[in-house]
């Protein structure tokens, strides 16, 4: 399972949110894991380079919405087999 990406806690907290499937923004991450923006978007980063997340920008009228558009993650099926592993090897 070596491929470089380093599992902290932290990184298992971010990930942990994006089991039950659907997309998140970096800051709504930040919100549920309490963590600051300088850990979770290198995390997010890591783990979209890593193939674990996918990301995507939004799609945002700008007539409508005065705001931003958002990178939007979610796991992916490398990302799910992949803590599937960890979770067995941590059950071992």
């Amino acid at each position: 399972m070596s491929s470089g990406l380093t599992f902290t806690v932290e990184t298992l907290r971010v990930i942990s949110l994006f089991l039950g499937g659907g997309r998140l923004a970096g800051y709504d991450v930040c919100r549920a894991t309490g963590l600051g923006a300088s850990t979770v978007y290198p995390i997010l980063n890591r783990l979209d380079r890593h193939a674990m997340l996918s990301s995507e920008t939004e799609r945002v009228d700008p007539s409508i919405s005065e705001r931003q558009p958002r990178i939007l993650y979610k796991l992916t099926e490398n990302g799910s087999a992949r803590v599937t592993e960890l979770r067995a090897l941590l059950s071992t």
